[in-house]
């Protein structure tokens, strides 16, 4: 073993590149050889062409991390252009052939292909959750009648708006908080009727 935790920082353009995977690299050529302090391999031509070759690698491994970023983002822009009440069509289109570009580039490496796979099974698994906590919501709005007390009460503009409010806190909320987050929501309604019934 060579060097610290973070000794191979130095072959990413960014430090943070190297907290992105995890692996081990071996040297196994008989011409490379530790320093005397065994905190890197000893100067030769050939731990020269070897680091050469690994900063070729470490390139490859900061697009995929970057195109990843890139690819989950987009996903990310297309969900929020979809969940906006009246979406700018020109604006979704736009993003999906950003999106198709950015597919495009990964069927050119097996391992990026892999990534985008993942990033968009784990965004559409997180879609169908969020469906199911909303149909949950609405299930349990109908029960307590407080659909149509609260749009009578608040008026049809504000009873969308806060219906999107509570959607907004839901969508952002982590996986661990969207119960929490459910549960407030109906207190706040509940708390709405009664605020409402008193006056």
């Amino acid at each position: 073993m060579v060097g610290k935790p973070d000794y191979l920082n130095k072959y990413f353009k960014e430090d943070r590149g190297n907290n992105y995977f995890y692996g081990e690299i071996y040297a196994t050529h008989p011409d490379l050889k530790l320093n005397a302090a065994r905190t890197a391999l000893a100067e030769n031509p050939t731990s020269l062409l070897f680091r050469e070759k690994l900063q070729l690698e470490f390139e490859r491994l900061h697009t995929i991390y970057y195109q990843a970023n890139k690819y989950k983002n987009q996903l990310k822009d297309i969900k929020q252009i979809e969940n906006v009440p009246s979406y700018d069509k020109k604006r979704k289109r736009s993003a999906i052939e950003h999106l198709n570009k950015l597919e495009q580039r990964g069927n050119k490496d097996e391992v990026l292909q892999k990534v985008f796979c993942a990033i968009k099974t784990k965004n559409e698994n997180s879609n169908e959750e969020t469906l199911k906590v909303n149909k949950k919501e609405v299930t349990q709005t109908k029960d307590n009648n407080h659909s149509y007390s609260l749009e009578t009460i608040l008026g049809k503009e504000q009873y969308r708006l806060s219906e999107h409010i509570f959607a907004l806190y839901l969508k952002y909320s982590s996986e661990q908080n969207k119960m929490l987050i459910t549960q407030i929501t109906e207190k706040v309604k509940e708390d709405l009727l009664t605020y409402a019934k008193q006056k």
